[in-house]
């Protein structure tokens, strides 16, 4: 995540479900039966019985958890109530590896089902007594997400391209809900997120996970909702055989997993392969805009020139993100490649 992204009011409302889920499974792991029985439940869970047990997948759900034996549904209990506050140990730079992953795959599958029952739910209303008579679903989670990311309802918080408000983009898993591993994060609020098509294409995010190893810490990885990599990374430019390219490098180098954080990030986006590739556009636009310009003996105009305008892209950054990687990239050459700009330009050929 380059951007970092705010957080929006729908985000508790999906905090009191996951509790909720959480208490489901503990209701089962308390319980030395091994069926699931509707009366006892009808009273454990008065105001929300009626809807769930309205619902076949939902009743399919407990009753698998019930064929798990008492220590497999605590053990399921334990992971769960653990992972749905991983990020209480993020956000205050504690480090975190996820228990779940660590589940035998038939316990994992079993809360899945759970899970998945609540997320197909969230595609049309989610009606339980812990969001006081209010519901929730896709569609009212978007409204609110974009209400407060009004920047990234314009780009993408990945890539900084353009083109992000669009009524059909899905909500999407940072921690792929595809993989068993990250079943209990389905519906997590630090979970969810908006991403262009491209980034999330099978050609880049798609199913890969934030992490190395999904027992990785996650202080490795840059998270949704926590500080994006735009407060951690700056750029390296160097030119070639085949023209310029860009590097993220740690903008602080003592900072702590900041490398694997920019590793994972670009194992998953793959941006510097991206931008790599604007930057022959972002050179053609200035060749376009001093060709005509400037005579070959008013090099200290032209610099002064270029040197304004590299400093209104610089103050634009904060406003509009997207001129990040143009405004960085002007920076460097107005640094190390100024004489050879101007030369090139009255030629014709910025390629060089």
């Amino acid at each position: 995540m380059f951007l970092k992204l705010n957080e929006h009011k729908a985000q508790p409302k999906l905090e009191a479900i996951g509790e909720f889920i959480v208490a489901l499974v503990k209701y089962c792991a308390n319980d030395a039966g091994t069926a699931f029985e509707l009366p006892p439940f009808k009273r454990a869970y008065p105001k929300d019985e009626k809807w769930l047990l309205n619902h076949p997948t939902f009743v399919s759900a407990m009753e698998a958890l019930y064929r798990l034996d008492p220590a497999q549904r605590l053990a399921g209990y334990n992971a769960v109530s653990r992972d749905t506050h991983f990020h209480t140990f993020t956000m205050q730079g504690q480090e975190y590896h996820f228990a779940f992953p660590k589940l035998p795959s038939n316990i994992q599958d079993t809360l899945g089902q759970l899970y998945k029952f609540f997320y197909n739910q969230f595609r049309s209303d989610i009606k339980i007594s812990v969001l006081a008579g209010d519901t929730l679903n896709r569609d009212n989670y978007k409204a609110d997400y974009w209400k407060t990311n009004s920047v990234e309802s314009r780009l993408c918080p990945v890539c900084l391209n353009k083109g992000m408000a669009n009524p059909e983009h899905d909500v999407e898993h940072y921690f792929p809900k595809g993989l068993r591993f990250f079943y209990m994060l389905m519906l997590h609020p630090y979970n969810l997120y908006f991403t262009c098509k491209t980034c999330n294409s099978s050609i880049y995010k798609s199913q890969k996970m934030p992490l190395e190893n999904e027992q990785d810490n996650l202080q490795t990885t840059f998270l949704p909702f926590h500080a994006g990599a735009q407060e951690e990374v700056a750029f390296q430019f160097s030119r070639g055989t085949l023209g310029d390219s860009i590097q993220m490098i740690p903008s602080n180098p003592k900072a702590p997993h900041v490398e694997e954080k920019i590793r994972n990030l670009d194992r998953m986006f793959r941006l510097e392969e991206r931008w790599t590739n604007d930057l022959e556009a972002y050179a053609s636009s200035l060749l376009s805009h001093y060709s005509e310009e400037f005579a070959a003996d008013e090099y200290e105009d032209f610099k002064a020139d270029f040197s304004q305008m590299v400093r209104r892209r610089g103050r634009a950054v904060e406003t509009n993100p997207e001129v990040t990687i143009e405004s960085a990239y002007y920076s460097w050459l107005l640094k190390e490649k100024i004489g050879s700009i101007f030369e090139t330009i009255k030629k014709d050929d910025f390629s060089g």
